[in-house]
């Protein structure tokens, strides 16, 4: 289950009653907290994420009232460094959200090996590239109206190069590709030279989450 802060007096009191109350009544015994509290009318959805404080105090209180139930801590967790000081802390579960889309690669391509023990895959941005296409080509339009476009398939991959040489160039020509490739086959093909090749068959690194 999923619960967020909300403002007022007596806020963590308040919110273990309802964590108790929901624990009690109902089989649930997870519960992702968000670390900020919502100014509901007050600020817009994307203000949310980012203005509230974020009480993560509050959430290391909830694991000690409640040591039979398990919380997932999100909200401001930006790096591999940070998750796993949240493990270190006793956190059960650990959440990433806008961290892991836009910078994809850094933070999730080696997080097997660095949280869960994995060995090193030594994966390179070539090979997921190559897996992908299968997969996209196979699901382009398959809901009806070109749903998912060929735009929604791509637009998940723009993390990929961040941070590297070509990243800008490759998101200008994919942009422009839109418009006449029908497959992610032809616009990898037409956009793939912006990105050194030692970008593309570069392994991930352990020392870059």
């Amino acid at each position: 289950m999923e619960v967020c802060w909300l403002p007022g007096r007596g806020l963590r009191e308040r919110f273990g009653n309802f964590i108790h109350k929901v624990s009690s009544l109902s089989p649930t015994r997870h519960f992702i907290i968000h670390s900020r509290k919502a100014l509901l009318n007050v600020i817009s959805p994307a203000d949310n994420r980012r203005i509230p404080p974020l009480k993560y105090e509050y959430y290391y209180a909830l694991l000690r009232d409640f040591p039979d139930l398990r919380f997932t801590i999100n909200g401001g967790i930006t790096s591999i460094d940070e998750v796993r000081a949240a493990q270190n802390e006793g956190a059960h579960g650990v959440m990433v959200g806008r961290a892991a889309y836009h910078n994809s690669w850094s933070m999730l391509g080696n997080v097997d090996t660095a949280i869960y023990g994995a060995p090193p895959s030594g994966v390179t941005r070539r090979q997921v590239l190559e897996k992908y296409q299968v997969y996209a080509d196979s699901v382009i339009g398959i809901y009806g109206n070109n749903k998912p476009s060929l735009r929604d398939l791509v637009k998940p991959l723009y993390g990929l190069f961040w941070g590297e040489h070509g990243n800008g160039v490759w998101k200008r020509n994919a942009d422009s590709a839109f418009h006449h490739c029908k497959t992610f086959k032809s616009l990898m093909e037409e956009t793939m030279s912006a990105i050194p090749d030692s970008v593309l068959d570069s392994p991930v690194a352990e020392d870059k989450c």
